[in-house]
């Protein structure tokens, strides 16, 4: 049997597996860093929240203007 005509087909193959690897490794990180950005606004966010929450405790809940 003559491999030789199979080594153009595999290589092909083997580079588009690769290629999807690192394409899928590169979009999974993405997702990733986004996801911990998110977080952390929602942290501070809710830190802010909890500040207001207090200050308006505080004043014994009544804000006038």
């Amino acid at each position: 049997m003559d491999f030789s005509s199979l080594e153009a087909p595999m290589t092909t193959t083997v580079g588009l597996a690769v290629f999807t690897l690192l394409g899928i490794g590169i979009r999974l990180s993405m997702r990733q860093i986004i996801q911990q950005r998110r977080e952390r606004m929602n942290r501070h966010s809710n830190e802010r929240v909890k500040i207001l929450m207090a200050g308006y405790r505080t004043t014994g809940g009544s804000l006038s203007w």
